[in-house]
């Protein structure tokens, strides 16, 4: 395979899952999820949805580097973006779970008391260094 179609195919599955994710989304929302889907593509890599639409249809015999680089960026987007959102049901997931280590209370205990007793040496510092400082 030639680097050329390499590089149309990469930009072709890139549309391809870009696309179809945003159909998934849209699909029972709006009256025609494809269209509304191609044109949601489109604005964010900046070509026009006939370029998807033959892009897609593998009816391109050349991609330009910017429209290749900037499905690649979009694409990287939408997988970080869904990699929050999933860490960030996994946490919800395990917190409702219970599945969080619980809280050390006995090294909790012993910081407590470490801040306690360094607040009683400030207090009785300033007791003996200024009785002006004290407050009830």
């Amino acid at each position: 395979m030639s680097c050329v179609l390499a590089f149309i195919e990469d930009a072709e599955q890139a549309a391809r899952i870009l696309e179809d994710h945003e159909f998934q989304r849209l699909e029972g929302m709006v009256e025609k999820p494809r269209v509304e889907a191609r044109k949601e593509v489109c604005r964010l890599v900046g070509c026009s949805p006939g370029t998807l639409e033959n892009l897609r249809r593998g009816r391109l015999k050349r991609i330009e580097k910017w429209l290749h680089d900037a499905l690649s960026r979009a694409l990287v987007r939408k997988i970080e973006h869904e990699i929050k959102r999933l860490n960030a049901e996994l946490e919800a997931a395990e917190r409702s779970l219970g599945l969080f280590a619980e809280p050390d209370v006995e090294a909790l205990a012993r910081e407590i008391k470490a801040v306690v007793a360094r607040a009683d040496k400030l207090r009785e510092a300033l007791r003996h260094g200024g009785n002006h400082l004290q407050s009830g």
